[in-house]
């Protein structure tokens, strides 16, 4: 699996649906309850291969401290084979919450995946489905010489066994509507565009009719002091050129080399802005709608 690290900007394709290896039933207490011995004709090899925070570099490497940051909480693993000789591997990662796996699917890297109906949503590649279904992100991956659609019928099934989330996570509706770019919303629990000082943070594209873009964010903090802190560094980090504005309780413009130009505002215990065509006015529009949104949250 290839993740994107949080600091990232690509946009992940996906769809919320609501479909998702029977009828629901309920909650399993533990994540290899739902690794079936057999599902229709793909029966399970071998044993089921569990990973925690502990050992789970010994799977991915390098990536498990990413996976991790989302709060991650056990990954389990099971290789299941069809007469034909058909094979699929089958990742099941518990993240705790409909929140955490959301975070994580929309981190992952299948920007070229096709929206698929399964789970709460889901792209798949040749020879692979991603998907997230309530506390759970699953990566699927076949080796197979007969076509997909059997694949593809395994991971429906396997969907329809998991427990499924009411919605899309209550935190974005912290971000205006209005010129929303689909599908380009993320959450990144720590290191938001490569800064350790902003984290929890909520973000989209944006692009209006126009032809004004940006990215819009907001990142959650214990107290209003710990946010004021975190946008001092961020004004620090912008050097050069930055002078004062006038959104939320405190602000900086700024023009940097990785960003280009950004604003950045401190509304009670959140830290905001966007970065893009920050001085136009249908994006001064967006940023004026953020800044109530998070002045409604605040109190």
């Amino acid at each position: 699996m290839r993740f994107l690290r949080p600091g990232s900007l690509t946009s992940v394709a996906f769809l919320i649906v609501s479909g998702c290896v029977t009828p629901k039933e309920p909650a399993a207490k533990n994540p290899e309850d739902y690794l079936v011995p057999s599902s229709g004709e793909w029966r399970r090899q071998g044993e089921i291969r569990t990973y925690t925070s502990e050992n789970l570099h010994e799977y991915i490497d390098g990536e498990a401290p990413f996976v991790v940051s989302f709060g991650f909480k056990k990954l389990c693993r099971a290789v299941y084979r069809r007469p034909s000789g058909a094979q699929c591997t089958v990742d099941l990662y518990d993240m705790g919450t409909p929140e955490n796996a959301f975070a994580l699917f929309r981190a992952q890297a299948a920007v070229e995946g096709k929206t698929i109906d399964i789970g709460d949503e889901g792209v798949s590649v040749e020879g692979k489905v991603e998907f997230r279904s309530g506390p759970f992100f699953v990566d699927l991956t076949a080796s197979f010489s007969e076509g997909t659609e059997k694949f593809l019928s395994f991971a429906r099934r396997f969907a329809r066994s998991l427990p499924s989330s009411p919605g899309p996570p209550a935190f974005l509706a912290l971000l205006p509507r209005e010129g929303r770019v689909p599908r380009s919303e993320a959450y990144a629990p720590v290191n938001f565009m490569g800064y350790e000082f902003l984290s929890r943070t909520v973000s989209a594209e944006y692009k209006l009719k126009n032809g004004e873009e940006a990215l819009l964010f907001a990142c959650r903090f214990a107290s209003d002091a710990e946010a004021a802190q975190a946008l001092q560094r961020f004004k620090q980090a912008m050097g050069g050129s930055v002078k004062e504005c006038n959104y939320g309780e405190e602000c900086f413009y700024a023009s940097d080399s990785n960003l280009g130009k950004t604003v950045a505002f401190r509304q009670g215990i959140f830290v905001a802005g966007a970065t893009g065509d920050t001085d136009k006015p249908g994006i001064k529009a967006l940023v004026r709608d953020l800044q109530a949104r998070l002045g409604r949250e605040d109190g």
